[in-house]
């Protein structure tokens, strides 16, 4: 800023300030605290009371279980609830109205099916994600859904820093717009709850599966010598690769409908109804062409993608991967050594007249050389 103009500014603030209060600010601490106390003194004469209160998740916890002690009537839009939420602010009957996030799946579908056994009244609202309420006697805004990290309860794996307003008094702008919002919001029915507890699946078997993930992998065969209890629930699948037209028609049907109803990566094994295939676990299959090498792949099961039949044919969903456990399936001499490792195993254990197996990947680790 020129020098003329920086000066300007200064005169301005100096003649400003002598006619607010007939003296120049000593500095930025005393010029901010008669700002606050400018607020202030609005609030309490438009009715609103004390300052309002800054606080975390586990400081809102405590005075929203304070004001809910106080007083029984609630209108929250949180747009997400964790399992023991309402039992821990102590929610509970018709005077309490809820809307929350119930199809994003951050929402517990069985907490919300408390909420409306204990009789609160719960809506939910496609795309909110606001969290704001009104509680007796006070109203908040802030960060903090209605979680263990939200509201850093006891238990939570991972706290959550959050920042939250909390008034002691109920505003009217928090009242407005809980009420319009809940006029947005629409009845919780059981196919509601039904497809929300098949998302909340998903999302909390993805967190698990972020928590494992490394940013540099380590090859398979090496993961499997230097730390074999981290593969006890892996598998290995091998088979021939289908030849026959009509069969591999079968197949195609299955991954179309197994990826309709579980996403593009989602593949299917057909008709493995001997019990080898594991309901949840991780596959590194082995595809056996009728020429070349045999192809490698990195698979997982989840009991939230079961098992499904079309017509007579049965058929096993599980979703393709790129690693697991901290492991890939490594570099190109890393390939061929697990290639190695299954022929070797073949030799000793060769496949019956279905020319398919489904085994523990330990017992291939020995073979690996």
């Amino acid at each position: 800023m020129p020098d003329d103009l920086c000066a300007a500014h200064v005169r301005n603030d100096e003649t400003l300030e002598r006619i607010y209060i007939g003296w120049r600010f000593r500095n930025d601490t005393e010029r901010l605290g008669k700002a606050l106390r400018h607020v202030y003194q609005n609030d309490r004469e438009e009715g609103q009371g004390i300052m309002p209160k800054f606080l975390d998740g586990p400081e809102l916890r405590r005075d929203l279980r304070k004001a809910f002690k106080r007083e029984s009537a609630a209108r929250l839009a949180v747009a997400y609830w964790g399992d023991g939420a309402a039992k821990d602010l102590g929610l509970s009957g018709e005077a309490v109205r809820i809307t929350c996030n119930l199809m994003g799946g951050g929402t517990n579908p069985e907490e919300v099916r408390r909420l409306i056994k204990t009789g609160v009244q719960v809506r939910h609202h496609v795309g909110l994600h606001v969290k704001l309420g009104v509680v007796g006697d006070v109203s908040f805004l802030g960060s903090s859904n209605m979680s263990a990290n939200g509201l850093g309860a006891e238990g939570a794996k991972d706290g959550w820093a959050e920042a939250n307003i909390l008034y002691q008094s109920e505003r009217a702008e928090i009242a407005s717009m809980f009420e319009r919002l809940w006029g947005e919001s629409r009845e919780v029915t059981d196919d509601d709850l039904a497809l929300a507890q098949r998302r909340w699946n998903l999302r909390s078997e993805a967190a698990k599966e972020a928590d494992k993930i490394v940013l540099h992998p380590e090859p398979l065969v090496k993961a499997l010598r230097a730390r074999p209890e981290d593969f006890e629930n892996s598998f290995f699948a091998v088979f021939d690769e289908l030849t026959d037209p009509e069969e591999i028609e079968v197949v195609d049907l299955g991954d179309a409908e197994a990826q309709r109803r579980h996403g593009p990566l989602c593949e299917v094994y057909w008709d493995w109804s001997d019990g080898t295939l594991p309901d949840e676990g991780y596959i590194v299959d082995f595809r056996t062409p009728p020429t070349g090498a045999r192809a490698l792949a990195l698979f997982v099961r989840k009991t939230s993608c079961p098992d499904f039949d079309i017509g007579n044919e049965r058929f096993h969903p599980a979703i393709k991967i790129t690693e697991f456990a901290g492991a890939d399936i490594g570099s190109k001499d890393d390939r061929q050594r697990l290639r190695d490792a299954m022929t070797a195993y073949l030799v000793d254990n060769p496949l019956d007249d279905d020319r398919a197996r489904c085994g523990k990947l330990l017992d291939l680790a020995e073979y690996l050389e």
